[in-house]
């Protein structure tokens, strides 16, 4: 049903539109090969961000730890990366290990709103 109506241009387009109406922004976080948000968006002036990966999609240890090494390059190769995060402990005990460590790697965590908006690709 969600990919249904993030596919359809009609069924989304009221519903970006109240969003930016209320000076909002929206995370597509791309659950389908159609979504239509990247293409209604910019039509209706709405900043929008779109998930690159799930970090913990299946939440295994080595799954975790290979996105977060992924991260790494996708930033490097656009500027930014939007992860998103399934909040069950083992992934948020390890990106909490991760992030402490960001000086580091020379990296800055920000909030999602900082890349809203940026042109993809």
């Amino acid at each position: 049903m969600r990919s249904r109506f993030l596919s359809g241009p009609a069924q989304l387009r009221s519903t970006l539109a109240a969003a930016q109406d209320r000076g909002l922004f929206i995370v597509d976080n791309i659950s389908g090969p159609d979504s239509a948000i990247a293409e209604l968006a910019p039509t209706l002036h709405l900043h929008a961000a779109f998930n690159d990966q799930f970090i913990n999609k299946p939440p295994t240890r080595e799954q975790i730890t290979a996105r977060l090494a992924k991260l790494k390059t996708i930033t490097h190769w656009r500027g930014y990366a939007v992860e998103t995060v399934i909040s069950y402990s083992m992934s948020i005990k390890i990106s909490r290990n991760w992030v402490n460590e960001l000086a580091a790697r020379v990296f800055t965590l920000a909030p999602v709103g900082a890349v809203a908006g940026v042109p993809v690709g």
